[in-house]
């Protein structure tokens, strides 16, 4: 019983940590994305339209932001699995089998998605390009020629 609880752990902490480098993924679009768009918008190639493209940028990076929250909301469910398992380890015969997904379920629902939205680890550094867009857009519009 020993090795199964140690191949759910190894595999609930396998998941979690590929988490964070969906995380960095996300950001790393984010930030790209919307930065080359606001860059975009101010070069003569752009005309008319450079502050509509200024506005997408920062929506843009919200919705990389919300996506980010979103998983690490769900990075957050298997971290609260991986501290019920270390909290209650034991190797009884008595013990049921792994409840991974009947679990995940559970924790999920007790999150919070407006409080994850919060953490710096999430909202880094796409409220940096959204605030960047919103204020590009209205004090410092593209010239339209």
């Amino acid at each position: 019983m020993c090795d199964q609880l140690w191949s759910e752990y190894e595999m609930l902490f396998g998941v979690y940590e590929a988490y964070n480098d969906q995380s960095l993924v996300l950001k790393g679009w984010s930030v790209t994305l919307s930065l080359a768009a606001i860059a975009a918008a101010y070069s003569e190639k752009v005309g008319t339209q450079g502050r509509m493209v200024v506005w997408m940028s920062a929506a843009a990076a919200g919705v990389f932001w919300l996506l980010d929250a979103f998983w690490k909301s769900y990075q957050l469910v298997y971290l609260q699995m991986l501290e019920g398992l270390e909290q209650n380890w034991a190797c009884t015969a008595g013990m049921d089998g792994p409840m991974i997904f009947q679990q995940w379920e559970a924790v999920y629902r007790s999150w919070h998605f407006l409080t994850v939205l919060h953490y710096p680890s999430v909202f880094l550094p796409h409220v940096f390009v959204v605030v960047l867009g919103i204020g590009l857009a209205l004090f410092y519009p593209p010239r339209s020629e």
